[in-house]
């Protein structure tokens, strides 16, 4: 077995608009959170930029990584899926085989160790949003000394099926979506980007103190981006908003609820299970297969409350990871059989 002629260069501007291509129709594992779109949003000083682009010898793109550097306080460098991005692994073509992706992560490693790296870290997304499988780079992370540095829970929705899907939501989710039917929810999609926001960075500061991942304006901009792909579902009674969502379509099969929210003023109407049963709805007639709820988890803390929720309305586990090198200095190239 001959090392695949494939070859690693930085990534430049140049490339943003092949890179998204191949993402999109070229790829097996690739979604929005890899595109240079989605990652343009950010302001070009919040990070810098380390991405990497993979080509055969007919000069094709055949894989993508998206990372960013990090610099610990030690002063150390590392290369990092993106910081602005949920998932950044590496993204390969749709015909690699496992010889394809070993020498895209063994050029990686030597790339970072030669340009002054010490630590190469990447954040694997969940596999529901990958169409066939992915093996081949779950075992080249390993085989090439990568290990698990975390692994997080998220909680997704199997979508197609709706007799299985009800089958696994429990009787009290049921109860409260008959409910709010008789109250008068409705579920509805918005364009109103600053109320959804406002409900959105009111929830997160009274439970966690923290302020939303996007600001206003970030929010806004990536709907302008992504005008067909990111959505703001709202429960509404009486043009008040009572919860909301809001949904990033992934990929073609696979959706995700990057910030769910609801008007805790407003306890007493429980409208979230209709709110995910609409959406539910909405994005099976789409021909989408999956339905992600997001994380739950941050190392060892389990947010058991929110799992609940998640659990409650359908959701079962799915794995988020990240892996590591810790020491790139010790990295050696593959030995390529003969």
């Amino acid at each position: 077995m001959n090392r695949p002629a494939i070859q690693v260069c930085a990534y430049s501007a140049k490339d943003a608009d092949r890179w998204d291509q191949f993402v999109a129709n070229d790829s097996r594992n690739g979604g929005m959170f890899h595109e240079r779109r989605f990652l343009s949003y950010h302001p070009s000083d919040r990070f810098r930029d380390v991405s990497l682009v993979f080509r055969d010898a007919t000069g094709d793109i055949v894989g993508v990584l998206p990372c960013a550097q990090v610099r610990l306080p030690d002063e150390r460098l590392c290369a990092e899926s993106h910081p602005g991005s949920t998932a950044g692994s590496l993204v390969f073509a749709k015909r690699a085989r496992l010889s394809d992706v070993l020498a895209m992560v063994e050029a990686a490693a030597l790339h970072f160790q030669a340009t002054g790296f010490t630590r190469m870290g990447l954040r694997v997304a969940e596999p529901i949003f990958a169409g066939p499988t992915t093996g081949e780079m779950d075992f080249a992370l390993w085989h090439l000394g990568f290990r698990l540095r975390t692994r997080e829970l998220s909680t997704a929705v199997r979508l197609g099926d709706e007799t299985a899907r009800l089958s696994m939501v429990r009787k009290r989710a049921a109860s409260e979506e008959r409910s709010a039917v008789r109250r008068g929810v409705r579920v509805t999609e918005s364009n109103d980007v600053d109320t959804v926001w406002r409900l959105i960075a009111g929830n997160l500061k009274d439970r966690y103190g923290k302020p939303p991942t996007h600001s206003l304006s970030e929010l806004a901009g990536l709907k302008q981006i992504y005008p067909d792909r990111i959505h703001f579902w709202c429960a509404t009674l009486d043009d008040s908003i009572l919860a909301t969502m809001a949904v990033f379509d992934v990929t073609p099969h696979a959706a995700h609820a990057f910030y769910i929210a609801h008007d805790r003023t407003l306890a007493d109407v429980k409208p979230m299970s209709l709110l995910v049963s609409e959406i539910c709805a909405s994005l099976t007639a789409r021909g989408f297969s999956w339905f992600n709820l997001g994380i739950s988890t941050r190392g060892e803390h389990v947010k058991w409350g929110i799992l609940e929720f998640k659990e409650l309305v359908g959701g079962r586990g799915v794995c988020r990871e990240e892996w590591e090198l810790t020491d790139l200095s010790e990295f050696k190239p593959y030995e390529w059989p003969a």
